[in-house]
Protein backbone atom coordinates (compact mmCIF):
# COMPACT_ATOMS: atom_id res chain seq x y z
CA UNK A 1 0.00 0.00 0.00
CA UNK A 2 1.67 3.20 -1.18
CA UNK A 3 1.95 6.38 0.71
CA UNK A 4 -1.23 7.90 -1.42
CA UNK A 5 -3.02 5.13 -1.33
CA UNK A 6 -3.09 5.69 3.13
CA UNK A 7 -4.01 8.97 2.07
CA UNK A 8 -6.73 8.27 0.03
CA UNK A 9 -7.96 5.81 2.79
CA UNK A 10 -7.84 8.44 5.30
CA UNK A 11 -9.79 10.86 3.30
CA UNK A 12 -12.49 8.33 2.95
CA UNK A 13 -12.60 7.22 6.32
CA UNK A 14 -13.28 11.04 7.91
CA UNK A 15 -15.72 11.79 5.03
CA UNK A 16 -17.90 8.34 6.26
CA UNK A 17 -17.24 9.26 10.37
CA UNK A 18 -17.69 13.07 9.33
CA UNK A 19 -21.33 12.12 7.85
CA UNK A 20 -22.59 9.45 10.47
CA UNK A 21 -21.18 12.06 13.28
CA UNK A 22 -23.22 14.97 12.25
CA UNK A 23 -26.52 12.80 11.77
CA UNK A 24 -25.85 11.39 15.21
CA UNK A 25 -24.90 14.59 16.87
CA UNK A 26 -27.99 16.66 15.14
CA UNK A 27 -30.41 13.43 16.31
CA UNK A 28 -29.39 13.71 19.44
CA UNK A 29 -29.12 17.53 19.90
CA UNK A 30 -33.30 17.86 18.68
CA UNK A 31 -34.21 14.91 21.20
CA UNK A 32 -33.03 17.87 23.92
CA UNK A 33 -34.83 20.56 22.11
CA UNK A 34 -37.49 18.39 21.59
CA UNK A 35 -37.84 18.42 25.20
CA UNK A 36 -37.40 21.96 26.14
CA UNK A 37 -40.27 22.51 23.78
CA UNK A 38 -42.86 20.35 24.84
CA UNK A 39 -42.11 21.29 28.26
CA UNK A 40 -43.90 24.50 27.60
CA UNK A 41 -41.80 26.82 29.37
CA UNK A 42 -43.55 29.69 27.83
CA UNK A 43 -40.93 30.04 24.61
CA UNK A 44 -42.20 32.62 22.01
CA UNK A 45 -40.68 31.03 19.44
CA UNK A 46 -40.75 27.30 18.34
CA UNK A 47 -39.01 26.34 14.76
CA UNK A 48 -41.92 25.00 12.55
CA UNK A 49 -40.76 21.50 11.85
CA UNK A 50 -40.71 21.83 8.09
CA UNK A 51 -38.27 24.64 8.14
CA UNK A 52 -35.99 21.76 8.97
CA UNK A 53 -36.71 19.74 5.94
CA UNK A 54 -33.56 21.37 4.12
CA UNK A 55 -31.22 18.89 6.67
CA UNK A 56 -32.96 15.86 5.41
CA UNK A 57 -31.49 16.14 1.94
CA UNK A 58 -28.18 17.97 2.72
CA UNK A 59 -27.90 14.76 5.14
CA UNK A 60 -28.90 11.91 2.72
CA UNK A 61 -26.34 13.95 0.07
CA UNK A 62 -23.27 14.00 2.51
CA UNK A 63 -24.30 10.35 3.17
CA UNK A 64 -24.77 9.46 -0.30
CA UNK A 65 -21.13 10.87 -0.75
CA UNK A 66 -19.56 9.00 2.04
CA UNK A 67 -20.61 5.70 1.02
CA UNK A 68 -19.43 7.08 -2.85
Amino acid sequence: MGNVDRWDLARQSANVVGALFQVGVTFAASAAIREVTDEGSGSLVEPALYAFAIWALIFALSLAYAAY
